[in-house]
């Protein structure tokens, strides 16, 4: 395998025209493993993409704020939903109408309080603690007053069928 790895190095390096010297394979070549550095910087990459997807969303469609709020109002229809932190993050944190479909069951309340709520500013947590301490309920009621979850999976089939989604 290595040598088939130095056959194509050397035969790019001739397409190319620049001189790329040939390594000899080393015996008991071990591979290292990736540093800790590089998979701490991938997590952060992705860590926050749910807060980047819900700040372009409500970028992209400031008319959704204001129409869901009324009765009947649009929906943000959140297709292959996972563990529900977008719908979440758009429930509690924006006051949006969400319909998640995902085939697999999801706890949007476990998951706010387990991955969004700590990353809020200070002052948000603030307000939340005085809402839970007013309703020990409340995030439960917000969400099951905002967040619809489909539990299926989403084909043409399924979307012409679904009188959810009609």
């Amino acid at each position: 395998r290595k040598q088939l790895k130095m056959e194509r190095t050397a035969f790019m390096a001739t397409l190319s025209n620049k001189r790329i010297p040939v390594q000899q394979p080393i015996e008991n070549d071990v591979k290292m493993k990736p540093s800790k550095s590089s998979n701490r910087k991938k997590r952060t990459q992705t860590q926050d993409r749910h807060k980047r997807f819900v700040k372009w969303i409500i970028e992209k469609f400031p008319h959704v704020m204001n129409d869901s709020n009324d009765e009947g109002g649009k929906h943000i229809l959140d297709v292959a939903s996972g563990k529900g932190e977008t719908a979440a993050r758009l429930s509690m944190c924006h006051q949006i109408k969400v319909m998640m479909i995902e085939p697999r069951l999801s706890n949007v309340e476990a998951t706010y309080k387990s991955k969004v709520l700590s990353k809020l500013p200070i002052k948000w947590q603030q307000r939340m603690e005085a809402h839970l301490v007013e309703d020990p309920d409340f995030i439960s009621n917000k969400i099951q007053s905002l967040v619809s979850h489909i539990y299926m999976c989403f084909t043409d089939d399924t979307v012409a069928n679904s009188i959810y989604l009609q």
